[in-house]
């Protein structure tokens, strides 16, 4: 996932365009008075807004239910097809199907969520929109480490970088996303790429922006 996209990132800054107009004319009127750089968000501002977008998420994801594959049966489903770990087991497979028991996707534990990078494609269309919050909190918490990339990998259902795959208008549809899910997914990409050091390509970037428009006009 290569590729460089001009003034693709946010940027954020405490100073709005009147401080920073007044902030230029003073030096230029006192050539001995060094301007004073913005200050980086602290740690505290941060946390303050992811902690806006998780409750953002639960609100705009309640009383989703769940599909007919879980997260658990998807990474068995994983292992069977590329480790061959439960090609013939039939009775572990069953046990990871089985253990899929949440119906409320606030509570899918931390771990399970961390575990397997490659489940997004195993998920039916309503197993994905049940886990596609717990994965939206999961990975705006201060606290997570992401060892897996499992939030990348998530970004790339949304982001996909193939012409022939579903564009954000047909994912809407697909997984029948109310406004406010459009506006949350759109916020949760928007924070995703901002705060991770890889380069969207030119197509991602494309797809971005049409989940923002998508946002604009719910």
């Amino acid at each position: 996932m290569a590729g460089t996209a001009s003034g693709f990132r946010p940027r954020r800054t405490s100073i709005g365009a009147e401080g920073v107009s007044h902030g230029a004319q003073n030096a230029t009127d006192n050539p001995e008075r060094t301007p004073v750089p913005p200050r980086a968000p602290s740690r505290n501002s941060i946390t303050g807004s992811m902690c806006g977008l998780i409750k953002r998420i639960e609100q705009a994801f309640r009383n989703i239910p769940r599909g007919e594959v879980g997260i658990r049966e998807a990474a068995a489903m994983d292992a069977r097809l590329y480790e061959g770990g439960l090609h013939e087991d039939k009775k572990r497979y069953a046990q990871s199907r089985a253990a899929d028991i949440e119906e409320n996707w606030q509570e899918i534990p931390d771990e399970v969520l961390a575990a397997d990078n490659a489940v997004f494609t195993y998920l039916d269309d309503a197993g994905f929109k049940f886990i596609m919050p717990a994965i939206m909190r999961w990975s705006s918490k201060p606290v997570t480490v992401d060892k897996n990339h499992v939030a990348e990998f998530f970004a790339m259902r949304l982001l996909p970088e193939s012409r022939k795959a579903d564009k954000p208008e047909a994912m809407v549809q697909k997984w029948r996303l109310s406004k406010e899910q459009i506006v949350v997914i759109a916020e949760w990409l928007e924070n995703y790429l901002s705060r991770h050091s890889r380069c969207p390509s030119a197509l991602e970037v494309a797809q971005f922006e049409r989940w923002k428009e998508l946002a604009h006009r719910a």
